[in-house]
């Protein structure tokens, strides 16, 4: 009789076959490569177009204006980031048992005597995500013809990016902090939701749908090159576009029949 294989996701207690090493929902990347997080940034992304149809953001002074409007979708988006971290940085210690994320995680509550788990950690944690993955990851917005990155200022793990910050004082401190939440924030909050779902592996793959796919053959081996990546509500009048998709990225399969075996062992991902 063999022996019974587990989900290695640290959440997880599935029996699993041949994924890798996990159940087949976690092969495919969970709540991030089911699309099902991504749902959640469209209602999001609709509700700011809705915004700025009447409030344009190609304008300096619009990106001052404050609104309830806008301190929703900040609140909303930086809920949703921070879910979006806590499902990625458990595949990262999935990964890698060394990860001092995991040590926090496997913390025991004296009191309950219970694992603390993904409770434990704080946004501070997911810096090392942001060095691994999202450096130098700009998105372009098209209404302002213009570039930016949501995470270029945070290069140190205690000094987090300005549009968190405002987020924590609304949320704590709403009346006091009802002018913080402006257009220009609401737009780095939104970008930054877009930038995570454009660098994870998983939520990547999903969202490739949205984009154009080129195919050359070259010696051998097939040339797939993806497109940009833009947010898919109006795939002609898109507002974010990734900059970092267009870098040339690609992959390589190689057709030769020498090939072949090793090809039906490569699994779902990209």
């Amino acid at each position: 009789m063999s022996k019974k294989i587990i989900c290695k996701h640290i959440e997880c207690n599935t029996e699993t076959h041949d994924y890798l090493g996990y159940c087949e929902y976690h092969y495919s990347g969970g709540v991030l490569g089911t699309g099902e997080t991504y749902e959640q940034y469209q209602v999001i992304e609709q509700d700011f177009i809705d915004f700025i149809k009447v409030v344009p953001i190609n304008d300096d002074e619009h990106l001052k204006v404050h609104s309830p409007v806008l301190r929703d979708i900040i609140i909303r988006c930086c809920v949703q980031i921070e879910v979006f971290f806590k499902e990625w940085a458990k595949f990262e210690c999935s990964e890698n048992k060394n990860i001092d994320l995991l040590k926090r995680y496997n913390e025991v509550n004296k009191k309950t005597n219970q694992i603390k788990g993904a409770r434990n950690w704080n946004f501070r944690d997911y810096f090392f995500i942001k060095e691994k993955y999202l450096q130098t990851r700009p998105l372009h917005v098209r209404p302002m013809e213009t570039d930016i990155d949501s995470f270029k200022s945070w290069i140190i793990e205690s000094d987090l990016p300005e549009w968190w910050n405002i987020y924590n004082a609304i949320k704590h401190d709403g009346i006091n902090s009802k002018k913080k939440a402006n257009l220009n924030i609401a737009l780095e909050s939104l970008a930054a939701l877009f930038t995570l779902h454009c660098s994870n592996r998983y939520s990547r793959n999903y969202l490739k749908e949205f984009s154009n796919a080129n195919i050359s053959n070259s010696s051998g081996k097939l040339r797939v090159r993806f497109g940009q990546i833009s947010s898919p509500l109006d795939t002609k009048r898109y507002l974010f576009k990734d900059v970092y998709s267009h870098f040339g990225r690609g992959i390589e399969i190689e057709t030769s029949k020498k090939s072949e075996n090793r090809a039906r062992g490569i699994g779902k991902r990209v």
